[in-house]
């Protein structure tokens, strides 16, 4: 989970910086998400002696779920279902 929030906020300033837009996780991602999860990685990284395989595994998850979460996004949308209007 560390490593998903700090890939998370290190792709809303990559997009931020990107798009020269203000997006709306940029705040939580300067102020929140990198800090704590820099810090958390840290603490946890001392106390638990993670070797280099936990920390490469656990950032290879967060780019696997930010891919998958991506992929759901950009996927192409059905026009049209046969389903009833709603009113």
């Amino acid at each position: 989970m560390i490593y998903i929030a700090v890939l998370n906020g290190i792709t809303h300033i990559m997009t931020t910086v990107r798009s020269r837009r203000y997006n709306p996780g940029l705040w939580t991602s300067i102020f929140l998400f990198l800090p704590l999860g820099i810090w958390s990685a840290c603490v946890i990284s001392a106390a638990s002696h993670a070797t280099w395989y936990a920390h490469a595994l656990g950032v290879a998850a967060a780019i696997l779920l930010h891919l998958l979460i991506i992929a759901y996004i950009f996927r192409p949308k059905k026009k049209d279902q046969g389903l009833p209007a709603t009113p």
